[in-house]
Formats: structure tokens, sequence, C-alpha cells
């Protein structure tokens, strides 16, 4: 019978000195997005939680890492110990990792062990993929041992079949919606852009301010939820630096006379291709750049053999729906750990229902006036 062991990671160095261990349980594991490599994990918690406290819960067994999520101490709860994964809105880099040959219970069964020996009332887990694989599992193994738990959607992301021969997956696409797309791309772009693709690191160095001030020109500078509105342009040239060098980051940028005119930042891994940032020149909205510039993607990765997806990542967008997308549900997990977490959940959970049904109602209701 395999014997499994648990192992706390007390520090982003420490995870920094497993990174061998921990990469090749993310290569045996579901999780598609190379930010749950452990480089990736460090350079967000240098980041974003700097001097937090710092846990990464990992199962092992015979010398390998065979689970693992990484954890640190947020304030979602005061005054409340919340152990939350090392994910925002600018990176997520948190998830479960679990290697696809163990048996998911009884690598649960340790993990729940483990949980109660760290300093957390509560965990706060988000955001999740309900439909990946790992976290019906650990639904499943909730259910089966009556652990107290709430499951929240939040939203749905759209991830895109690429997978096959190319009338078989342009034929899924909404024709009349493509027909607009090429007669802009003819009427106002004359024909003459240009897709180009960057994976050399020092060319997305180069290229990447450029991309965050075209980010920057548009709507989300005007209402200051840019790049570099918020001072994150050293995290993604930074970011960019570290998965460029192992074949991670691809840079899309469209070009029309010589100029940037949309750019989309994505990582690739897992035969999956995943977008994080976006951004379109305003000034020519007319032509729609941005479904341009996804249009010219999607058609060169359905040639590409290695790669059998796009995932918009993002809460999906109604432009999106022009893909026929497969959607999947976002949410949070909530879990009590401690007898003070118990008490608080248990609250939590019959007072909130409540609570969002008084803002879907207040939200309905300022949407008719």
């Amino acid at each position: 019978m395999t014997k499994y062991s648990s192992l706390i990671l007390d520090s982003p160095e420490s995870l920094r000195n497993n990174t061998v261990a921990w990469n090749l349980l993310w290569e045996r594991s579901n999780v598609t997005s190379p930010l749950l490599r452990a480089e990736c994990i460090e350079h967000w918690m240098n980041h974003f939680a700097a001097g937090a406290a710092f846990h990464t819960l990992v199962i092992e067994s015979d010398g390998n890492f065979v689970a693992g999520i990484p954890l640190f101490r947020g304030n979602k709860v005061k005054p409340l110990r919340t152990g939350m994964l090392t994910s925002n809105d600018w990176a997520f880099c948190g998830d479960l990792l679990l290697d696809n040959s163990v048996d998911a219970g009884t690598v649960f069964d340790c993990l729940f062990a483990t949980l109660k020996s760290l300093p957390y009332d509560l965990l706060w887990i988000d955001p999740v993929r309900f439909d990946h694989p790992q976290w019906k599992l650990f639904r499943e193994y909730l259910q089966e041992t009556k652990r107290q738990s709430q499951w929240l959607p939040r939203y749905q992301t759209a991830v895109v079949p690429l997978k096959g021969e190319r009338e078989s997956v342009t034929n899924l696409w909404k024709k009349n919606e493509i027909k607009h797309i090429r007669r802009r791309i003819r009427n106002n772009l004359s024909n003459s852009c240009e897709l180009k693709v960057f994976d050399n690191t020092e060319q997305i160095e180069s290229l990447l301010p450029e991309c965050f001030q075209l980010e920057d020109s548009g709507w989300k500078g005007a209402e200051g939820g840019s790049i570099l509105k918020q001072n994150k342009g050293t995290f993604f040239l930074e970011q960019a630096r570290l998965l460029a060098e192992q074949g991670f980051l691809r840079l899309y940028i469209l070009f029309y006379a010589g100029k940037q005119i949309a750019f989309q930042y994505c990582y690739r891994s897992k035969k999956t291709v995943l977008g994080q940032k976006v951004g379109i020149d305003d000034s020519l909205r007319q032509a729609s750049p941005g479904q341009v510039l996804h249009l010219m993607i999607n058609e060169q990765l359905i040639d590409d053999s290695e790669i059998d997806y796009f995932d918009f990542m993002g809460i999906m967008a109604p432009n999106q729906e022009i893909w026929n997308p497969e959607p999947q549900t976002v949410g949070q997990i909530v879990l009590p750990i401690s007898f003070l977490g118990k008490t608080f959940f248990s609250l939590y959970d019959t007072v909130m229902p409540y609570i969002r049904r008084r803002r879907e109602s207040k939200q309905k209701k300022t949407e008719k006036e």
C-alpha cells in the first residue's frame, strides 16, 4: 500500500528550494497554466504578499510530490486567520495540484490532517475552476466525508476548442460574425494588417512597454485599471522574463501600417494557450481590432499540432461566443478549519444567501429605474 506523508513549505524560499519536485508535480497534474510553477508563485508572493505568512501544503510519496496547494495568510475575513490561494485579478498563481496517478481520497485524508496544524481558521479558495478534474474529486471527497464547505459559482470563462481538422473547427464558429470581422479587415484595415508572434525573451521585453501604453490609452487607462495606472508594469515584465526563458510565453501583436493596434499577452503550456492581458487601439474601435486579433490567433492555432485549446481565462464576454466556446464555471470555496472558523462558517452559511438575495433584488430594482 502506498504511503503518503505531508510537508509544509513555510516560505517562498523553501518553495524555490523544492522547485524541481514542485514543477514535476505541476507537469503531472491537470493544471494547464504555467503560473503554478514554483518560480511564478514565488514571484507573485514577492509582489503581492511580501512578508505575509506562506504555507504551501505538499503531500509526498517515495520522495515525489503527489499533491500540493500554495496558501498565504490573507485578510479576507477579519479577524479570522484566513488561508487564501496565491492568486488575485492580476495573476492566478494558486490552484490544487494533484498527480493523476494517486488515490485522491487517501491523499485528501492526509491533506486535511495536515491542514489542522496550519495557523488558519478558514480557507477561502478563489478562484477555482469547478469543472477541473482535481476539484471534482475534491468536492466528491468533501461530500463523502461530510465536511463543511460552501461552493459559490461566480462567473463562467470561455475555452475555445481548436483540436481537429480546420474545417471541423471553423464550422463551429458563428459564420455571420466571422464574415463581419473579415469585412472590417477589408473596409477599415485595407487587408494590410499583420499578426506577429513573439516568444524570444529580449523581443518580448522590448515590445511590452509599448503594449502597456496601448492598453493605457484606452478605456482601461481612463478608468484607472490599466497595467500602468496600477503600477504593475514591473510585475509583468519580470513574469514575462521568467516564462519566456522557459518557452511558456507568447506575445501576439496585430500591426497595421507598421503600428501596434492590438496585443494579447498569453501563456502557452500543455496544449493550451491562455490569454492574460489584451489591449487595443481605441481610435480604430470601428475596425474591431480585438476581434480581428482573436480571429487571426485562432486560425493560426488550428494549424498548430501542439495546441488544442484557447483559454480566455477571465469573465466570458458576449463577443467570445463567436468561437462557440466551452464554458467553465469559476467560483470560490469556503472551508472552516478551526473551531472559530466552523462557528463563523455556520453563521456565514446561514446569513450570506439572504444577503445575496437582497443584493440581487436591489440590483434588479436599480436596473428597472
